[in-house]
């Protein structure tokens, strides 16, 4: 079976009940895709140089270090492609936030999207998934390495 949740990042934020959960949980959890859009974020918008991507790098790599004992590969980045206002992510924005991760972690949990509906002709995930492919199916590496 497999065991995922898709929470709001400002749900995972280090003291919230959420967060203390999945501290305790982690082990059971095959991956974690924390909604980096309607939340307290902004990376679609304000990059790794603009400030706010610092913030969703730090919550992401909070996420990495307190609750999968240094393992990105369980942390999927979300972004909403249509229906979220000043949070939606053009493939464009998407690309440059996932290249901007690789930069960090270079093997990394990869994309989600919400709103599946809204790909048109696939543009959004065709785009995203030529960025991060080169990480699929990359292991990380092993804690203390």
């Amino acid at each position: 079976s497999l065991v995922t949740h898709s929470p709001l990042d400002s749900d995972l934020l280090p003291g919230t009940g959420y967060f203390e959960v999945m501290r305790e949980v982690a082990a059971t959890v095959n991956f974690i895709m924390p909604q980096y859009y309607n939340g307290v974020t902004h990376p679609n918008t304000d990059g790794i140089n603009g400030g706010v991507f610092d913030s969703a790098l730090a919550h992401l790599t909070t996420l990495v270090v307190e609750v999968f004992e240094n393992d990105p590969t369980k942390v999927v980045f979300g972004f909403c492609i249509s229906g979220c206002g000043e949070f939606n992510s053009n493939p464009q924005q998407a690309v440059r936030v996932m290249n901007e991760l690789k930069e960090a972690y270079p093997c990394n949990g990869g994309a989600f999207f919400w709103n599946a509906a809204h790909d048109m002709m696939g543009a959004w995930s065709h785009s995203v998934a030529e960025a991060i492919s080169p990480s699929r199916g990359c292991k990380a590496p092993a804690q203390g390495n």
